[in-house]
This record gives C-alpha cells, sequence and structure tokens, in this order.
C-alpha cells in the first residue's frame, strides 16, 4: 500500500515537473524570438545617406569612400569613421572625413515610430571624387533663347530690320564668359569676353550662367576657389 501511495506521489511530481520543465522551455523559446525580433530591429535602424560627389584633380577611378556616423545622443555628436581608407589617397581619406565633419546631429533625418520619433543609430555616407572640373547644373538658356528668337522673327517679317544681335546676315548669337566659382561651386561673377551691345541680352546671359552649379573642387584634397571658360550660342531655329 505504501509503494503504491509513493508510486503515485512520485508520477505527480514527475507531471508537475515535466509541465515545469515544459513551460521554463516555452518561456525560452518566446524570449529567444522576441530577442531575434528586436535584434533584426536594431539591424534595420542603419540609414543611407544622399550621396556626396566633389571634383578633384586625383583621378581615383571611381573609388568610394564609405563614411559612418553614428549619433551618441548624451553628449549630442556623432561618432564619424572612415569605413574604408584608400591605400592610396590618403590626402582624400582626411578630405572625405573633413566633409562627413560638417554634417551636424540636429540636420539628420529622423524614425518614426508609434507617433515618436528618433535617430537612427547609424548612418552611411558614400562619397566621390570626380576626376577635373565638374558640371552639377547646366545653365538655364530660357529666357535668353527666347528673346533671340523674338529677334528672328522680327527680321523675318521686316526687310529693314537690323540689330546688334541678329540681322539678315547672322541668325545666331555666340560668344565666351569667364565664369568665377567658389568653394561650393557656385557661380559669384560673369563675365563677357566679347559682349554685345544688347544689355538686356547681356543680362538674360548673365543670369543664364548663374543658375548654373558646379560640383565643389578641391587640388590635393583642399577646397578651391577657380575660374572657368564656358562657351555660348543660341540660333534662331527652330522658330516658335
Amino acid at each position: 500500500m505504501s509503494k503504491q501511495i509513493n508510486f503515485k506521489k512520485m508520477t505527480k511530481k514527475s507531471v508537475k515537473n515535466t509541465l515545469i520543465t515544459k513551460l521554463v522551455k516555452l518561456g525560452f523559446l518566446i524570449l529567444t524570438t522576441l530577442c531575434a525580433v528586436n535584434c533584426m530591429h536594431t539591424y534595420a535602424k542603419t540609414y543611407t545617406l544622399p550621396p556626396v560627389i566633389e571634383a578633384s584633380n586625383f583621378n581615383t577611378s571611381d573609388y568610394v569612400w564609405q563614411i559612418l556616423l553614428t549619433p551618441e545622443n548624451e553628449n549630442k555628436t556623432l561618432d564619424i569613421k572612415l569605413i574604408n581608407p584608400s591605400p592610396i589617397f590618403s590626402q582624400l581619406n582626411q578630405r572625405a572625413l573633413d566633409i562627413a565633419h560638417t554634417i551636424q546631429l540636429k540636420d539628420l533625418p529622423k524614425e518614426h515610430i508609434d507617433s515618436q520619433s528618433a535617430y537612427f543609430q547609424q548612418y552611411i555616407l558614400s562619397i566621390r571624387f570626380v576626376y577635373g572640373v565638374a558640371v552639377k547644373t547646366k545653365p538655364d538658356f530660357t529666357q535668353a533663347t527666347q528673346y533671340v528668337r523674338n529677334m528672328c522673327k522680327s527680321y523675318l517679317t521686316q526687310s529693314n530690320f537690323r540689330s546688334g544681335l541678329i540681322s539678315q546676315e547672322k541668325n545666331f548669337v555666340s560668344g565666351w564668359v569667364k565664369l568665377s566659382v567658389d568653394t561650393k561651386g557656385m557661380i559669384s561673377k560673369v563675365e563677357f569676353l566679347n559682349q554685345t551691345e544688347d544689355k538686356k541680352f547681356n543680362k538674360l546671359v548673365e543670369n543664364s550662367f548663374k543658375s548654373m552649379d558646379f560640383y565643389p573642387y578641391s587640388k590635393n584634397a583642399i577646397p578651391i576657389k577657380y575660374t572657368a571658360m564656358q562657351a555660348f550660342k543660341i540660333t534662331c531655329d527652330p522658330y516658335p
């Protein structure tokens, strides 16, 4: 009888232990799953910033510098690290870091979760140095072209029409300008090498070139101002 009672007690104890073991394993599985989800979410908290392009006198053969920026919220600063320094262009390694250091934490995009915003855990910045002076935005000659083509219509309809720009003998306007470019690639000054007598047209051409942008240019990894020669030609064709 006593053996039978002890056997029943052992059976209940075994069942209890088995249930506890299963619950512990289930809890461990839930925690592991949650951890895996959180880990995946953490890994996904990397934001890729728009790439930066700068012109240079070094031919880097399309090498791309990768910068890792990590917010330090306590100090409200950025930890900046060059992931893949070039073994050849050490000067551009430093230039890439200098460019990254112009970025401020407050200007970086944030992620939005449940009506709350926070900085991403990491940001990736790609930097390329293209060889030689490079145009970023072409000049907009829309107004200057329209002005010339109005002249074209006038000399076609008036046999005695003469202009400093357009005549029966000349159906286009061309010239050269010298552009002064600052360290940010912006046009600071436009000088005509062969200015026309038409002041309005000259102003329209000047404004056209001021709408133009170059990529910033660095010589030996140091940003510089420079001048660039640029030709232009506006013809009567096609007529409006």
